[in-house]
């Protein structure tokens, strides 16, 4: 979204993105449930994540304003847009099934790899996506991103990866 660019044109651009985004969410959940011998088990694990995901977030913004998602986000549930909700299991997901596929001989390894690659995948979107406009924090931090915005969520994947043991 250059600079120059209205602001009618602006919000358009992330209108286009939000349905790119959702389109991507539903291509992969259809990829994993033609793919999946448990698509039962793998929907349960989807859900519990956005659940918590929601709760994680909501609870942020709400008991300690560290934080706010732009309005321009089509759907919201609470302070939080129902998009983000849907993407981070993809996000945790994902980063298991690329850790997985390294072949670490120690499981344990596996499950720290993921969070890794899952810590790498948030610093990034972080960082683009706050110079984007798509949320903001109210603390002060390197490229608008404080440090419990990169943190926050790699204890969300450890934790989300060594509960439901994807």
């Amino acid at each position: 979204m250059g600079p120059g660019r209205s602001s009618r044109s602006k919000v358009m651009d992330f209108i286009m993105f939000q349905i790119i985004a959702f389109c991507i969410v539903i291509i992969y959940l259809l990829y994993w449930f033609v793919r999946e011998h448990d698509a039962r088990s793998f929907f349960m694990k989807f859900a519990v994540i956005s659940a918590a995901s929601w709760i994680a977030e909501e609870t942020s913004i709400r008991m300690y304003h560290f934080y706010q998602y732009s309005p321009d986000w089509i759907l919201f549930l609470g302070h939080v847009p129902v998009l983000v909700i849907l993407i981070w299991p993809l996000v945790i997901h994902s980063g298991w099934e690329l850790a997985s596929q390294l072949r670490a001989k120690n499981r344990r390894h596996v499950h720290l790899v993921a969070a890794l690659i899952i810590w790498i995948d948030a610093s990034l979107v972080e960082t683009i996506s706050v110079k984007a406009g798509f949320w903001s924090w109210n603390a002060v931090g390197v490229f608008g991103v404080p440090l419990i915005g990169i943190f926050g969520w790699l204890y969300f994947s450890i934790l989300s990866i060594l509960i439901l043991r994807i």
